[in-house]
Protein backbone atom coordinates (compact mmCIF):
# COMPACT_ATOMS: atom_id res chain seq x y z
CA UNK A 1 0.00 0.00 0.00
CA UNK A 2 2.89 2.34 0.65
CA UNK A 3 3.87 2.26 -3.03
CA UNK A 4 0.35 3.26 -4.11
CA UNK A 5 0.41 6.28 -1.79
CA UNK A 6 3.75 7.38 -3.20
CA UNK A 7 2.47 6.96 -6.76
CA UNK A 8 -0.66 8.95 -5.90
CA UNK A 9 1.40 11.80 -4.42
CA UNK A 10 3.61 11.96 -7.52
CA UNK A 11 0.58 12.06 -9.82
CA UNK A 12 -1.01 14.76 -7.70
CA UNK A 13 2.19 16.83 -7.79
CA UNK A 14 2.37 16.56 -11.59
CA UNK A 15 -1.29 17.57 -11.85
CA UNK A 16 -0.77 20.62 -9.64
CA UNK A 17 2.36 21.72 -11.53
CA UNK A 18 0.60 21.36 -14.90
CA UNK A 19 -2.53 23.16 -13.67
CA UNK A 20 -0.68 26.12 -12.16
CA UNK A 21 1.54 26.86 -15.14
CA UNK A 22 1.98 30.60 -15.64
CA UNK A 23 1.25 32.27 -18.95
CA UNK A 24 4.32 34.27 -19.95
CA UNK A 25 3.80 37.92 -19.05
CA UNK A 26 0.00 37.63 -18.88
CA UNK A 27 -1.57 39.36 -15.87
CA UNK A 28 -5.25 38.48 -16.42
CA UNK A 29 -7.29 35.34 -15.95
CA UNK A 30 -7.10 32.10 -17.89
CA UNK A 31 -10.39 30.89 -19.37
CA UNK A 32 -10.35 27.25 -20.43
CA UNK A 33 -12.94 25.72 -22.73
CA UNK A 34 -13.29 22.05 -23.63
CA UNK A 35 -13.60 20.43 -27.02
CA UNK A 36 -14.32 16.92 -28.25
CA UNK A 37 -13.21 16.24 -31.81
CA UNK A 38 -13.42 13.03 -33.88
CA UNK A 39 -9.67 12.55 -34.43
CA UNK A 40 -9.83 8.79 -34.97
CA UNK A 41 -12.41 6.15 -35.73
CA UNK A 42 -14.56 5.65 -38.79
CA UNK A 43 -14.78 9.42 -39.49
CA UNK A 44 -11.81 11.53 -38.46
CA UNK A 45 -13.25 14.92 -39.41
CA UNK A 46 -11.82 16.50 -36.29
CA UNK A 47 -8.37 16.46 -37.87
CA UNK A 48 -9.55 19.32 -40.06
CA UNK A 49 -11.62 21.07 -37.39
CA UNK A 50 -9.01 21.19 -34.63
CA UNK A 51 -6.51 23.45 -36.48
CA UNK A 52 -9.33 25.85 -37.37
CA UNK A 53 -10.41 26.08 -33.72
CA UNK A 54 -6.81 26.63 -32.62
CA UNK A 55 -6.41 29.47 -35.15
CA UNK A 56 -9.67 31.01 -33.91
CA UNK A 57 -8.40 30.89 -30.32
CA UNK A 58 -5.22 32.68 -31.38
CA UNK A 59 -7.24 35.35 -33.18
CA UNK A 60 -9.53 35.92 -30.18
CA UNK A 61 -6.55 36.15 -27.81
CA UNK A 62 -4.82 38.74 -30.03
CA UNK A 63 -7.82 41.08 -30.07
CA UNK A 64 -7.96 43.81 -27.46
CA UNK A 65 -11.72 44.39 -27.74
CA UNK A 66 -12.73 40.80 -26.86
CA UNK A 67 -12.41 39.07 -23.50
CA UNK A 68 -10.26 41.81 -22.00
CA UNK A 69 -8.18 40.54 -19.07
CA UNK A 70 -8.73 36.92 -20.17
CA UNK A 71 -6.58 34.42 -22.06
CA UNK A 72 -8.63 31.75 -23.81
CA UNK A 73 -7.27 28.18 -23.75
CA UNK A 74 -8.72 24.88 -24.91
CA UNK A 75 -8.39 21.35 -23.57
CA UNK A 76 -9.57 18.76 -26.07
CA UNK A 77 -10.04 15.03 -26.43
CA UNK A 78 -10.64 12.53 -29.21
CA UNK A 79 -14.26 11.37 -29.38
CA UNK A 80 -13.14 8.23 -31.29
CA UNK A 81 -16.31 8.37 -33.35
CA UNK A 82 -17.87 5.13 -34.55
CA UNK A 83 -20.22 6.16 -37.38
CA UNK A 84 -22.06 3.48 -39.32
Amino acid sequence: MRTNGSFFRRCLLVLVVVTIRPTSGFKGRNLTIGGIFPMSGSWAGGQGCLPAVQMALEDVNKRTDLLTDYMLHMDYNDSQVCAR
